[in-house]
């Protein structure tokens, strides 16, 4: 089961509601191989491209071009290696992770940051199950920048990635692409992925609803669930359940408050967002 979309879309979370209730499961947290298969052009070129989010990808770029090892024109020779490469990999980490031997046991690989990848990697794996996590994306980079603030937790732990005053809105403006662009890219796999091995969750419904959410989406899956240990766990892990110290203002459980961008995120922050991901965010029925 491969979870996608962006960070800071509840990935952590559903994991670990996942987890609790599946207790068998084998969790893979972030390999990052979706990110080395849609590798952003700018990492290659050193520069930022303000254009169309779709094209950011050095795959979309190149994939008409023969010589280009992922070119369309030799997918029939690289989509199976591929798949054999990703199936042997995550095999030898969950033989060392999987506490009770099963013939099949459920792998959950948590990939947000690897969704710029997701339709080059699902097209490999058409028998995975993909949990398409999607959150407005004005929250996912409004709760970026708190996290790289100076007193954010990712800050705390690589001070070498903090966020300077003088470089936020340009930051805002990458990471508003990215999001775009990892939309666009789960979204395409989503599309051709067969519908009884896909579901679509919402961080706002499932903040809203965990229980009836968290249920759909395993029985749209195929998955057993417990009723009674899927009510535990939702009680369990609500945010104002969290310790004081667990919570708020750069820390990694910031807030359960949907909409937050708009207190702060200044004017021309938001106009910004709004030029870049407002036509998506209207597609996807974000006010």
């Amino acid at each position: 089961m491969w979870i996608l979309g962006s960070p800071r879309s509840g990935s952590t979370w559903f994991t670990g509601l996942l987890h609790a209730v599946q207790s068998d499961v084998v969790v893979i947290n972030e390999p990052t191989v979706g990110l080395h298969l849609g590798m952003p052009v700018s990492a290659l070129l050193s520069t930022d491209r303000q254009g169309d989010a779709s094209l950011i990808r050095l795959s979309d770029f190149r994939a008409a071009v023969p010589s280009y090892f992922f070119s369309e024109a030799y997918a029939g020779s690289w989509r199976p290696a591929l798949r054999r490469m990703v199936l042997q990999r995550l095999k030898a980490e969950v033989d060392q992770k999987a506490t009770r031997k099963r013939a099949r046991p459920l792998v959950a690989i948590k990939e947000p940051d690897g969704s710029l990848g997701a339709d080059l990697l699902m097209s490999a794996l058409p028998e995975a199950r993909l949990v398409f996590l999607l959150r407005d994306g004005r929250d996912v980079v409004d709760s970026e920048v708190d996290a790289l603030g100076h007193d954010g937790w990712v800050r705390q732990i690589a001070p070498d990635f903090g966020l300077e005053e003088r470089d936020r809105l340009q930051f805002i403006r990458r990471r508003a692409v990215a999001w775009v662009a990892r939309t666009e890219a789960v979204q395409r796999a989503y599309a051709r992925h067969p519908e009884s091995r896909r579901v679509l969750v919402r961080y706002e419904e499932l903040l809203l609803d965990t229980g009836s959410n968290l249920r759909r989406a395993f029985d749209l899956l195929g998955l057993d669930a417990n009723e009674s240990d899927v009510e535990q766990r939702v009680e369990a892990t609500r945010f104002d359940r969290l310790p004081a110290n667990q919570k708020g203002p750069g820390k990694f459980a910031r807030s359960a408050e949907p909409g937050l961008w708009r207190e702060n995120l200044d004017e021309e922050e938001q106009a910004v967002l709004e030029t870049i991901m407002g036509p998506k965010l209207r597609e996807l029925n974000y006010a």
